[in-house]
């Protein structure tokens, strides 16, 4: 195949390749036209991120040192959510493959999947899972090439930034000279018996008085994810580079003497599940003194903190390819000695990794600069982790009686609502036309506003809606909330979604999720948010409605006799931090004066007279500008136009220059 027989030829491509030897070589994805005309390639915002990133972790990076190309020749139309034409890749391999081989470059970088797929001439790969990878190809021997994300994407996903950094830093070292991470291959032994038991725990205790056993990883295997009924399976511990020992169900009443007050520290990878499972069956109290998730929370808050990825970007390790994965869910007390090698295999290679990661980000937290983090670490988050631990244990009391009465009450309103619905949508709603226009094969008497296909009919072809938000005939929240002057059926639809979502998530919910001591142990959460603020789920007790048409959800909550609730909430936190470091002196002056920032900002942005519509602006504008709220988010909540709300920003920001410049630091 060549270029006459590619469906892309109709566009502009370079006339010629003129490859000269440089030992770096970086392969983008297609040209721009303005590239083509100029007969130069990767010049535009992304390539642009792409070298001052090369530069930052000192890899070359100018066109005098760095020999850029591009995968396929054509300027191809970049359209949102068209794929890229699948036979141009194939056309274009020989012409590259050519190309790379002039250059001869020691390391070549791949950037996106289009790029790794036309040099490879595979077109399954997954380039997530090639992320980071140093591989080389027989197709071009002596070449090192790592794929890395296309620095495109970080133009509308500016959260991927720092895998993205920490792929060239790999590149970077590889470049050098370093090497990758030797991970090695993980083996066991199985602890069966207690003599072995007591064998294990003589060594341990022993390399620990000879200074050569400071930290241990460990991991547990359970039949499931809910702590109220999983049961144990296998434990993992790991002191040593690939070798770790198993304590098998048989011997689980032996777990608590390699936990309990030893004198090393507890390595885990989310230890917070494993020590509410192992106080659940009464196998001893998990210390938490160092957690990989944590670790890696500090150097970076946006991305993925599980075991596979961590060990992939900084262990450069295989994808898990566990015998276990399979059938991970199947795994039950009858069928666990069937399993119990790929257990073993599982739990033996997670406290592997679980060290090396430990020793990885250790040294990153020591070095000079890192000071802060550190601290945040080993002073904040890992005491806190232990806390809240304590909290998750002793539960939340709920009155029962309470929420079953909500349940009726809830069951009742819903029945009201749904038979308003019914009576709203009847003049309207045609079952054969419904059929004829959809081509459904049949239709109910009687309109289901639950039906998204019902739904969107109801809406575009027969109420003729046009919402402001258009996502296809898509009728979520979001769009069915943009329509100006809803007629009543759309109102009804909405508050029924409200109040189902309310009894589901929260009344059955909060039941559900009981314990056999009729209390909610809920899941805090250090590591989920890039903001740092703490979450909760399983069940989300942090975000439970206080009051509506039914019921307060909160009063469902209760404290055993004898003791208090007490209810504590900071005021205006993150904007009396974005004061602080800001040092915005108007926001400044008004906190310390004890005036009330919203009134404060509906004042200078509308005048003394405001309305009220104008205060809830003020207040939206005052929480959302910090977390990166932008005009069109705020156009949807307040039915206005991008136009007004970006001039509603903008105001923002020059009363509170400050803010506004230190918002643009943190962007930057």
């Amino acid at each position: 195949m060549g270029c006459a027989t590619c469906s892309c030829n109709v566009y502009p491509r370079y006339s010629s390749v003129n490859p000269v030897h440089k030992d770096l070589m970086v392969i983008g994805e297609s040209p721009t036209v303005v590239e083509v005309r100029n007969d130069r390639c990767m010049t535009g915002s992304g390539a642009k991120v792409l070298k001052e990133t090369m530069q930052k972790v000192g890899l070359p990076f100018t066109e005098e040192d760095v020999y850029f190309t591009t995968a396929i020749k054509c300027a191809v139309p970049k359209k949102k959510g068209q794929k890229f034409p699948s036979d141009a890749p194939v056309c274009c391999r020989e012409i590259l493959l050519k190309e790379v081989r002039a250059v001869n470059p020691k390391m070549l970088l791949v950037c996106g999947a289009t790029a790794l797929q036309t040099l490879t001439g595979n077109n399954k790969l997954k380039i997530t899972e090639e992320y980071g990878r140093v591989r080389e190809y027989d197709f071009i021997p002596g070449i090192k090439v790592i794929p890395i994300m296309n620095p495109g994407v970080l133009l509308h996903k500016p959260g991927d930034y720092k895998p993205f950094l920490t792929m060239l830093q790999l590149a970077s070292t590889i470049y050098g000279g370093g090497e990758t991470v030797d991970t090695g291959e993980t083996h066991w032994t199985v602890c069966d018996t207690v003599d072995k038991c007591k064998d294990l725990w003589k060594k341990m205790m022993m390399l620990n008085k000879q200074g050569q056993l400071n930290y241990a990883a460990y991991d547990i295997e359970t039949t499931g994810l809910d702590y109220r009924t999983v049961e144990f399976l296998v434990m993992g511990i790991c002191f040593e580079k690939n070798h770790a020992y198993i304590i098998p169900r048989e011997m689980r009443m032996a777990a608590h003497n390699f936990l309990a007050g030893v004198p090393w520290k507890c390595i885990w990878q989310h230890g917070k599940y494993d020590k509410k499972v192992m106080w659940r069956r009464g196998l001893g109290t998990v210390p938490i003194d160092e957690d990989t998730i944590y670790m890696h929370y500090v150097l970076d808050e946006t991305s993925s903190h599980d075991l596979g990825y961590l060990s992939k970007v900084y262990l450069n390790a295989e994808e898990y390819k566990y015998k276990m994965n399979q059938n991970w869910k199947s795994v039950t007390l009858e069928t666990y000695p069937q399993f119990f090698d790929a257990l073993c295999e599982r739990v033996a290679v997670d406290c592997d990794y679980t060290l090396q990661l430990q020793r990885k980000f250790q040294n990153i937290l020591d070095e000079p600069g890192n000071e802060k983090l550190n601290n945040l670490y080993h002073n904040i988050l890992i005491p806190a982790a232990n806390f809240l631990s304590r909290v998750e244990q002793n539960g939340m009391l709920i009155d029962e009686n309470y929420l079953q009465n909500l349940d009726v009450k809830y069951q009742k309103l819903l029945e009201d609502i749904m038979n308003e619905i019914h009576a709203l949508a009847a003049p309207f709603w045609d079952p054969k036309a419904y059929q004829h226009d959809t081509g459904a094969k049949s239709a109910p008497q009687v309109f289901n506003p639950g039906s998204p296909t019902q739904m969107a009919w109801m809406v575009f072809d027969r109420l003729k809606l046009k919402p402001r938000i258009k996502k296809g005939r898509s009728t979520s929240k979001d769009i069915l909330a943009s329509i100006v002057d809803p007629p009543a059926l759309v109102t009804k639809v909405l508050e029924y979604r409200t109040v189902k979502k309310e009894h589901s998530t929260y009344v059955i919910g909060l039941l559900d999720a009981r314990d056999t001591d009729g209390r909610v142990r809920t899941n805090f959460t250090l590591h989920i948010t890039a903001t740092g603020r703490l979450s909760s789920k399983e069940p989300n007790v942090q975000n439970q409605p206080s009051a509506n048409g039914v019921g307060n959800i909160r009063k469902a909550f209760v404290a055993k006799p004898g003791y208090i609730l007490g209810e504590i909430d900071y005021s205006g936190a993150e904007l009396r931090w974005l004061a602080f470091l800001s040092g915005d002196q108007t926001l400044l002056e008004i906190f310390r004066e004890g005036r009330n920032l919203h009134v404060e900002t509906a004042t200078k942005m509308f005048g003394p007279h405001f309305t009220k519509q104008q205060k809830m602006i003020a207040k939206a504008l005052n929480f959302g500008i910090a977390y990166g709220r932008e005009a069109p988010s705020i156009a949807d909540t307040f039915n206005i136009s991008i136009e007004e709300a970006q001039g509603h920003i903008d105001n923002w920001f020059k009363a509170y220059p400050g803010a506004h410049k230190y918002l643009e630091w943190c962007a930057d």
